[in-house]
Protein backbone atom coordinates (compact mmCIF):
# COMPACT_ATOMS: atom_id res chain seq x y z
CA UNK A 1 0.00 0.00 0.00
CA UNK A 2 1.54 3.27 -1.07
CA UNK A 3 1.69 5.93 1.56
CA UNK A 4 0.09 9.31 1.06
CA UNK A 5 3.55 10.88 1.16
CA UNK A 6 4.77 8.71 -1.72
CA UNK A 7 1.72 9.52 -3.77
CA UNK A 8 2.09 13.24 -3.05
CA UNK A 9 5.71 13.20 -4.18
CA UNK A 10 4.74 11.36 -7.33
CA UNK A 11 2.12 13.97 -8.10
CA UNK A 12 4.49 16.82 -7.30
CA UNK A 13 7.00 15.50 -9.79
CA UNK A 14 4.41 16.28 -12.45
CA UNK A 15 3.41 19.69 -11.14
CA UNK A 16 6.83 21.13 -10.34
CA UNK A 17 9.82 21.58 -12.59
CA UNK A 18 8.02 20.85 -15.85
CA UNK A 19 9.51 23.04 -18.52
CA UNK A 20 7.44 24.47 -21.36
CA UNK A 21 9.08 22.53 -24.17
CA UNK A 22 7.46 22.23 -27.58
CA UNK A 23 3.74 21.64 -27.27
CA UNK A 24 3.80 20.68 -23.60
CA UNK A 25 1.53 21.85 -20.83
CA UNK A 26 3.17 24.23 -18.35
CA UNK A 27 1.68 24.01 -14.83
CA UNK A 28 1.36 27.50 -13.36
CA UNK A 29 -0.90 27.03 -10.33
CA UNK A 30 -1.59 24.27 -7.85
CA UNK A 31 -4.27 24.14 -5.17
CA UNK A 32 -3.82 21.87 -2.16
CA UNK A 33 -6.80 21.15 0.11
CA UNK A 34 -6.66 21.77 3.82
CA UNK A 35 -3.57 23.98 3.95
CA UNK A 36 -5.41 27.07 5.21
CA UNK A 37 -3.84 30.49 4.94
CA UNK A 38 -4.65 32.97 2.19
CA UNK A 39 -7.75 32.16 0.19
CA UNK A 40 -7.12 30.49 -3.15
CA UNK A 41 -8.73 33.26 -5.17
CA UNK A 42 -6.60 35.85 -3.39
CA UNK A 43 -3.40 33.91 -4.12
CA UNK A 44 -4.40 33.77 -7.79
CA UNK A 45 -5.50 37.39 -8.18
CA UNK A 46 -2.85 39.09 -6.05
CA UNK A 47 0.59 39.91 -7.38
CA UNK A 48 2.18 37.62 -4.79
CA UNK A 49 4.03 34.66 -6.29
CA UNK A 50 4.47 31.36 -4.48
CA UNK A 51 7.14 29.73 -6.60
CA UNK A 52 9.27 27.25 -4.68
CA UNK A 53 11.68 26.16 -7.35
CA UNK A 54 11.97 22.85 -9.14
CA UNK A 55 12.74 20.30 -6.43
CA UNK A 56 9.54 18.51 -5.35
CA UNK A 57 11.23 17.31 -2.16
CA UNK A 58 11.53 20.93 -1.06
CA UNK A 59 8.01 21.85 -2.07
CA UNK A 60 6.05 22.95 1.03
CA UNK A 61 2.48 22.01 1.79
CA UNK A 62 0.91 25.13 0.35
CA UNK A 63 -0.46 26.46 -2.90
CA UNK A 64 1.92 26.95 -5.81
CA UNK A 65 1.83 29.98 -8.13
CA UNK A 66 4.28 30.46 -10.97
CA UNK A 67 5.59 33.94 -11.81
CA UNK A 68 4.09 33.33 -15.27
CA UNK A 69 0.61 34.02 -13.90
CA UNK A 70 1.57 37.67 -13.48
CA UNK A 71 2.86 37.75 -17.06
CA UNK A 72 -0.30 36.15 -18.46
CA UNK A 73 -1.10 38.68 -21.19
CA UNK A 74 2.44 38.65 -22.58
CA UNK A 75 2.80 34.88 -23.02
CA UNK A 76 0.73 34.26 -26.14
CA UNK A 77 -1.36 31.66 -24.33
CA UNK A 78 -3.41 29.42 -26.62
CA UNK A 79 -5.01 26.96 -24.21
CA UNK A 80 -5.63 26.70 -20.49
CA UNK A 81 -6.34 23.44 -18.67
CA UNK A 82 -7.89 22.83 -15.26
CA UNK A 83 -7.10 19.35 -13.93
CA UNK A 84 -8.52 17.63 -10.85
CA UNK A 85 -6.71 14.66 -9.33
CA UNK A 86 -7.78 12.20 -6.67
CA UNK A 87 -5.85 9.22 -5.32
CA UNK A 88 -8.08 7.71 -2.65
CA UNK A 89 -9.42 5.01 -4.94
CA UNK A 90 -6.83 4.84 -7.67
CA UNK A 91 -6.70 7.96 -9.79
CA UNK A 92 -9.79 9.78 -10.96
CA UNK A 93 -9.40 12.72 -13.29
CA UNK A 94 -11.60 15.61 -14.33
CA UNK A 95 -10.32 18.03 -16.94
CA UNK A 96 -11.54 21.27 -18.50
CA UNK A 97 -9.93 22.98 -21.51
CA UNK A 98 -10.35 26.70 -22.23
CA UNK A 99 -9.50 29.01 -25.13
CA UNK A 100 -6.69 31.15 -23.75
CA UNK A 101 -6.19 33.43 -26.75
CA UNK A 102 -6.27 37.16 -25.92
CA UNK A 103 -7.30 36.36 -22.36
CA UNK A 104 -6.17 37.75 -19.04
CA UNK A 105 -5.61 35.84 -15.82
CA UNK A 106 -9.26 36.15 -14.82
CA UNK A 107 -11.48 36.05 -17.90
CA UNK A 108 -10.14 32.79 -19.40
CA UNK A 109 -12.20 30.88 -16.82
CA UNK A 110 -15.62 31.37 -18.38
CA UNK A 111 -18.36 29.52 -20.19
CA UNK A 112 -17.72 31.54 -23.33
CA UNK A 113 -14.14 30.24 -23.52
CA UNK A 114 -14.89 26.63 -22.57
CA UNK A 115 -13.72 24.14 -25.21
CA UNK A 116 -14.31 20.85 -23.42
CA UNK A 117 -15.35 19.54 -20.01
CA UNK A 118 -16.30 16.20 -18.41
CA UNK A 119 -19.89 17.40 -17.88
CA UNK A 120 -22.30 16.94 -20.77
CA UNK A 121 -24.75 19.60 -19.57
CA UNK A 122 -22.35 22.41 -18.72
CA UNK A 123 -22.68 24.13 -22.08
CA UNK A 124 -26.47 23.99 -22.10
CA UNK A 125 -27.65 24.40 -18.50
CA UNK A 126 -27.96 27.87 -16.92
CA UNK A 127 -25.20 29.09 -14.59
CA UNK A 128 -25.34 31.71 -11.88
CA UNK A 129 -21.56 31.62 -11.33
CA UNK A 130 -18.72 30.73 -13.66
CA UNK A 131 -15.69 32.63 -12.45
CA UNK A 132 -12.45 32.47 -10.51
CA UNK A 133 -13.65 35.01 -7.94
CA UNK A 134 -16.90 33.12 -7.44
CA UNK A 135 -19.08 34.07 -4.50
CA UNK A 136 -17.82 37.38 -3.11
CA UNK A 137 -21.00 39.08 -1.86
CA UNK A 138 -21.52 36.72 1.07
CA UNK A 139 -18.41 36.73 3.29
CA UNK A 140 -19.64 33.60 5.08
CA UNK A 141 -19.69 31.61 1.83
CA UNK A 142 -16.39 32.17 -0.01
CA UNK A 143 -16.36 29.88 -3.06
CA UNK A 144 -13.76 30.33 -5.78
CA UNK A 145 -13.16 28.70 -9.16
CA UNK A 146 -16.90 28.37 -8.86
CA UNK A 147 -19.09 26.82 -11.55
CA UNK A 148 -22.60 26.87 -10.12
CA UNK A 149 -25.90 26.06 -11.76
CA UNK A 150 -28.23 27.62 -9.23
CA UNK A 151 -28.88 28.72 -5.69
CA UNK A 152 -32.26 28.13 -4.07
CA UNK A 153 -31.53 27.77 -0.39
CA UNK A 154 -28.69 25.48 0.63
CA UNK A 155 -30.59 22.21 0.05
CA UNK A 156 -31.23 23.19 -3.58
CA UNK A 157 -27.73 24.38 -4.52
CA UNK A 158 -26.38 22.66 -7.63
CA UNK A 159 -23.21 22.94 -9.65
CA UNK A 160 -20.16 21.37 -11.18
CA UNK A 161 -17.05 22.76 -9.42
CA UNK A 162 -16.38 24.72 -6.24
CA UNK A 163 -13.28 25.51 -4.22
CA UNK A 164 -14.88 26.08 -0.82
CA UNK A 165 -12.79 28.29 1.43
CA UNK A 166 -14.08 27.83 4.95
CA UNK A 167 -17.67 28.90 4.41
CA UNK A 168 -20.31 28.35 7.07
CA UNK A 169 -23.48 29.34 5.22
CA UNK A 170 -24.35 25.84 3.98
CA UNK A 171 -23.63 22.42 5.40
CA UNK A 172 -22.30 21.21 2.05
CA UNK A 173 -19.39 23.67 2.11
CA UNK A 174 -18.52 23.30 5.79
CA UNK A 175 -15.30 21.37 6.27
CA UNK A 176 -12.85 20.92 9.15
CA UNK A 177 -10.02 22.28 7.02
CA UNK A 178 -10.06 24.73 4.13
CA UNK A 179 -9.91 24.92 1.23
CA UNK A 180 -11.60 21.87 -0.28
CA UNK A 181 -12.06 21.16 -3.98
CA UNK A 182 -15.56 19.86 -4.68
CA UNK A 183 -16.74 18.59 -8.06
CA UNK A 184 -19.54 16.63 -9.63
CA UNK A 185 -18.60 12.99 -10.17
CA UNK A 186 -21.64 12.63 -12.42
CA UNK A 187 -21.67 13.45 -16.11
CA UNK A 188 -23.95 16.38 -15.21
CA UNK A 189 -24.31 18.91 -12.40
CA UNK A 190 -24.82 17.66 -8.86
CA UNK A 191 -26.87 18.76 -5.88
CA UNK A 192 -24.11 19.81 -3.46
CA UNK A 193 -26.24 19.10 -0.41
CA UNK A 194 -27.96 15.85 -1.37
CA UNK A 195 -25.50 14.46 -3.90
CA UNK A 196 -23.82 12.10 -1.47
CA UNK A 197 -21.15 10.01 -3.19
CA UNK A 198 -21.71 11.95 -6.42
CA UNK A 199 -19.92 14.91 -4.83
CA UNK A 200 -16.19 14.36 -5.26
CA UNK A 201 -13.32 15.91 -3.31
CA UNK A 202 -10.16 16.37 -5.33
CA UNK A 203 -6.75 16.02 -3.71
CA UNK A 204 -5.04 18.39 -6.13
CA UNK A 205 -6.19 20.99 -8.64
CA UNK A 206 -3.75 22.23 -11.27
CA UNK A 207 -3.97 25.00 -13.85
CA UNK A 208 -1.70 24.61 -16.87
CA UNK A 209 -1.12 26.70 -19.98
CA UNK A 210 -0.03 26.02 -23.53
CA UNK A 211 1.60 28.64 -25.74
CA UNK A 212 2.12 26.45 -28.81
CA UNK A 213 -0.28 25.40 -31.54
CA UNK A 214 -2.93 27.51 -33.18
CA UNK A 215 -6.65 27.40 -33.76
CA UNK A 216 -8.49 26.52 -36.94
CA UNK A 217 -12.22 26.99 -36.51
CA UNK A 218 -13.23 25.32 -33.25
CA UNK A 219 -10.27 22.92 -33.20
CA UNK A 220 -6.85 23.64 -31.75
CA UNK A 221 -4.19 22.46 -34.18
CA UNK A 222 -0.88 21.36 -32.71
CA UNK A 223 -2.61 20.80 -29.41
CA UNK A 224 -1.06 17.39 -28.83
CA UNK A 225 -4.51 15.88 -28.18
CA UNK A 226 -5.18 18.42 -25.45
CA UNK A 227 -8.65 17.16 -24.77
CA UNK A 228 -7.58 13.52 -24.52
CA UNK A 229 -4.10 13.30 -23.01
CA UNK A 230 -3.38 13.76 -19.33
CA UNK A 231 0.02 14.42 -17.75
CA UNK A 232 -0.63 11.99 -14.91
CA UNK A 233 -1.14 9.19 -17.40
CA UNK A 234 1.65 10.08 -19.83
CA UNK A 235 4.46 11.66 -17.83
CA UNK A 236 7.45 9.29 -17.78
CA UNK A 237 8.43 10.17 -14.20
CA UNK A 238 5.20 8.69 -12.79
CA UNK A 239 5.02 5.05 -11.81
CA UNK A 240 1.33 4.39 -12.30
CA UNK A 241 1.47 1.35 -10.02
CA UNK A 242 2.29 3.67 -7.14
CA UNK A 243 -0.87 5.68 -7.74
CA UNK A 244 -3.02 2.57 -7.94
CA UNK A 245 -1.53 0.76 -4.93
Amino acid sequence: MATTAVVCLALLSVFVGVKAEHCEWQPVFRILPGVGGTKVRDVWTAGVVKDFGTDPLLFPATHYKSPLVEEWETLGIQLVKVSLYTYRHGTEVRELIFDGRDSDKLNWFSLQRLISSPWTDLATEPTNFFSIQGEVEDPTAPRSFFISRNYGGCPADKGWLAVVEGGTTCDWETRDRAPQILFSKKSTNVNWNAGGSDVGEADVMVISIKTCGHFHGDVAEGDCDACAEHPLHHHPSIDETVLEA
